[in-house]
């Protein structure tokens, strides 16, 4: 181990570290990782999922603003009028890429991880590595440029397998050592796939399958009724295609984990876009277009409804004068009585 990567790498090796220890088994450990490392990452996922909510909820005013500026957008009245969209519809650039750049560093690690077990679910050193790598008969087994850091960690882990008892003999093992249980549903985690008619020529089309549906899933839901962006779609095509090569090229626990792996993207990209809603608008009541004998009609009405209001209000004003006068009358005529 070493390096500033191990900052990370270490403390989610303790995780895949217990996940083995839990099961004892290579494969069930990494579908254990995989779901306990996604539901750490779920937090991230759920803001990220409220930024973009909130980033389509801005993205018409936003088209309308670069259409009215067609594209100028060192224009200080643009820059000025993208921030006020942005401020009132709650929305943050740097916030809504937040997320996303710190579980980058974090999905590296986990990929890491899976890749090299001997250097974080065995802790063992760079050193010890290298001897068993030349113990199993270095470049002479694995290839004539091959080193200890170029051959698979899951490769080196079924050759300690299959001479285990020699080089435990020799001393090159670490006492603590056990034998990594790589056996998963009938299949060798440490093997290639082969072009071959067996289940190992599948898993590389099913990672690049489930790499295609995160894709696909994800842009139907960020869609929301607008076109999509070419580069967006190369992109659909382009990651399931470098899935397939490099599943030919890892070995086969890699596919495993990146087919659950992407299982349980579908699967959270779908749950949080459903629960995480925002309000929908209350719909517009339009406004019915009247024809010119109802507009005559209603003003009639509303003519008719001030001529009464007028003459209730007139009728008022004569019972009030009315009655003040009364009054006046009536205290005039009890002085009179007073004096004599």
């Amino acid at each position: 181990m070493g390096g500033i990567f191990d900052i990370i790498n270490v403390p989610i090796g303790y995780i895949l570290r217990g996940c083995y220890a839990l099961v004892d088994n290579y494969g069930i450990a990494i579908l254990l990782f995989a779901l306990i490392t996604r539901l750490l990452l779920l937090p991230l996922g759920i803001k990220s999922e409220k930024g973009r909510r909130k980033m389509m909820k801005a993205q018409p005013r936003i088209q309308q603003l670069n259409q009215r500026y067609k594209g100028n957008t060192r224009d200080p009245r643009y820059q000025e009028e993208m921030q006020k969209i942005y401020s009132e519809e709650g929305y943050s650039p740097m916030a809504g890429c937040l997320p996303q750049l710190i579980q980058l560093p974090i999905i590296l690690s986990l990929w890491t991880n899976i890749r090299s077990p001997l250097t974080y679910l065995c802790d063992m050193s760079a050193a010890t590595i290298e001897r068993i790598f030349n113990a199993l008969g270095g470049t002479a087994t694995f290839g004539e440029n091959a080193t200890y850091t170029t051959v698979p960690q899951l490769t080196l882990i079924q050759k300690i397998s299959e001479n285990y008892t020699e080089l435990q003999a020799q001393g090159v093992l670490p006492e603590n050592y056990q034998n990594i249980n790589l056996n998963f549903l009938g299949l060798n985690l440490g093997d290639t796939p082969q072009f071959a008619w067996n289940i190992t020529v599948i898993l590389p089309f099913l990672a690049a399958l489930s790499s295609f549906l995160v894709s696909f899933v994800s842009q139907k839901i960020n869609q929301n009724g607008t076109k999509q962006a070419p580069g967006m779609n190369a992109m659909l095509y382009l990651m399931p295609l470098i899935t397939l090569f490099l599943g030919y090229t890892f070995q086969i626990g890699i596919c495993i984990y990146w087919i659950f792996t992407n299982i349980l993207m579908i699967i959270q990209t779908v749950v949080l876009a459903k629960v995480i809603r925002e309000k929908k608008p209350e719909p517009v009541v339009k406004e019915k277009k009247l024809n010119y004998n109802q507009i005559e009609k209603q003003r009639r009405l509303e003519e008719e409804k001030e001529r009464e209001k007028a003459e209730i209000e007139r009728k008022e004003k004569a019972e009030a004068e009315k009655k003040g006068k009364s009054a006046k009358k009536k205290k005039t005529g009890s002085a009179k009585e007073k004096e004599e």
